[in-house]
């Protein structure tokens, strides 16, 4: 059978470097098979979970194999297949020269990690896209626990786990040969790694959490802002450390240590950003003094096709970036409405939309209940800048929807306690 992806390099023009083969498809299909297995031998005393980790698994191995043979995937033709084809291209390189290109230019890391893999399989797409599944199985696995960390129940974690398998969403990202998987992977590991932080008070947690939020960086810069409320809590932390061994009348080297370890980190890092050498991360250029007309220009620039937000969202200066924010955050979130949808493969980002109301709309009904949660500030101080961060510089829902995808689950999380209660039965309970 055809793959979509050469049928559709043809048409732009991309010439043949390397063809995919049925060998090549055939350790794709293998790699699945495996990479399943890995689940079932770490879960299969847990047969909830297994189930819904099976079913989750299974149905993302459809949708890819159906973009991957029979009909593209929403945002499957354009950076996916340009990813595939720049790893492709990196495989003629040599080792030396892959890391060499590595260093020089963190953005290509990405590509280079796939450019890697195919020099091991030959060109196969189905083992990108495997891994990919794998580390999306993974992703929402840990934010299921980042639930269960949060709420301490294991209803809500099995709730979690089970929306999470279904949202429509979080399935087209496993299924395409994109760096947003990595991304809320990286990101979920560190969240779920900082809560044991604020659970426990053990700094160690607390510096492999900024250390796993950091990998984030050179794939998408913006994302930085959200080390911003885990620095202050680090902080806040140390701060009352050092106030209570003053009070028992000495003070901890460690204590010590660690504060100015975690001021000399951040300084380095907000140092870095208005530094030099700035091709080096992905819009890291935005970072000088002219950041806001630099969103303005950036935001103008994503107004370019059926999906851009209504005209009059669109900014011409600073002060109408900052004055017509309420707005985009809304459209930001809940875009497409019915009146925006113009197209047929508009109605996935209106179902998108549908599932993202119905988690700030659980959240607003039980308010009182999240925002007691000792960890809701936190976390949602984290979400609330990143979503600012990326709703100043985004004019239209398609790119909305794919910015969002990365950082939405944290208001999942605190949803995901009153979703509906399944209970899952076998025949020899």
């Amino acid at each position: 059978m055809k793959n979509l992806l050469d049928i559709y390099n043809l048409e732009v023009g991309k010439t043949f470097i390397e063809p995919i083969t049925a060998l090549s498809d055939l350790i794709g299909f293998l790699l699945i098979i495996f990479l399943y297995l890995i689940f079932f031998i770490i879960y299969k005393k847990n047969r909830s979970i297994l189930l819904v980790i099976t079913s989750a698994y299974f149905l993302r191995v459809f949708f890819i194999l159906i973009g991957y043979y029979l009909v593209p995937l929403p945002d499957s033709l354009w950076d996916s297949r340009a990813i595939e084809y720049a790893a492709l291209a990196n495989t003629q390189l040599s080792f030396n020269e892959l890391i060499e290109i590595t260093k020089n230019a963190f953005l290509t890391s990405f590509f280079n990690f796939f450019a890697l893999v195919y020099k091991v399989t030959g060109r196969s797409p189905l083992v990108l896209l495997a891994l990919i599944n794998f580390i999306s199985v993974l992703t929402i696995i840990n934010i299921s626990k980042i639930s269960f960390e949060v709420w301490s129940d294991r209803k809500t974690q099995l709730k979690c786990l089970i929306f999470l398998s279904i949202m429509p969403v979080n399935i087209l990202y496993s299924s395409l040969i994109l760096k947003e998987s990595l991304i809320i992977f990286i990101l979920s590991s560190s969240l779920l790694i900082f809560i044991k932080f604020v659970k426990t008070g053990n700094f160690i947690y607390g510096y492999l959490s900024i250390f796993l939020y950091l990998l984030n960086v050179p794939f998408h810069t913006p994302l930085i802002i959200g080390t911003l409320p885990i620095f202050i809590y680090f902080f806040y932390k140390s701060f009352f450390e050092i106030i209570k061994y003053l009070k028992k009348g000495y003070l901890s080297l460690a204590v010590i240590l660690n504060t100015f370890t975690i001021i000399f980190i951040a300084l380095s890092i907000f140092t870095l950003l208005f530094s030099a050498g700035k091709t080096h991360v992905t819009y890291i250029h935005f970072f000088d003094s002219d950041i806001l007309q630099r969103l303005v220009i950036h935001a103008r620039n994503t107004f370019t096709s059926s999906a851009s937000y209504p005209s009059f969202l669109l900014p011409s200066n600073e002060i109408e970036l900052i004055y017509l924010l309420p707005i985009k955050v809304f459209y930001f979130l809940f875009a497409p409405f019915p009146w925006d949808i113009s197209k047929v493969i508009h109605l996935f980002g209106f179902i998108d939309s549908l599932f993202t109301m119905l988690i700030f709309g659980l959240i607003i009904l039980n308010y009182k209940k999240v925002i007691n949660n000792k960890y809701f500030f936190i976390l949602f101080s984290i979400f609330f800048l990143i979503l600012i961060t990326y709703t100043l510089g985004t004019g239209n829902y398609g790119t909305a929807i794919r910015h969002k995808f990365k950082f939405l689950f944290i208001m999942i999380v605190f949803s995901s306690m009153f979703l509906p209660n399944i209970k899952i039965k076998f025949k020899n309970d």
